[in-house]
């Protein structure tokens, strides 16, 4: 047993809380302890760095997809060399001094 915790939440996100829950054949409360728990390990500075890394190395690629079109070597290669500029640009910014 734990703390209880109270939140008004609106009224589709409560009903939607309950079918979820329902669904996994747990508690709404236990959905909400779940949700939170996945919330707070993906939050703070490094996971929001790992997620702008990883989207805009998504863009990247899309981008390199896009320019190559449609010659899979021509993109494999521009793919490599946007990425490797992109790590080392970062590598650049978040080196302290």
């Amino acid at each position: 047993m734990g703390d209880v915790v109270s939140a008004r939440v609106p009224t589709e996100l409560a009903a939607a809380l309950r079918a979820e829950a329902k669904r996994r054949g747990i508690t709404v409360g236990g959905l909400v302890a779940l949700a939170l728990e996945r919330y707070l390990e993906r939050a703070g500075p490094e996971k929001e760095i790992v997620d702008l890394r990883r989207e805009a190395r998504a863009a990247l690629i899309l981008a390199a997809n896009a320019l190559a079109g449609g010659d899979k070597e021509k993109a494999i290669a521009l793919r490599r060399a946007a990425l490797e500029l992109a790590e080392r640009e970062l590598d650049k910014e978040c080196t302290p001094g």
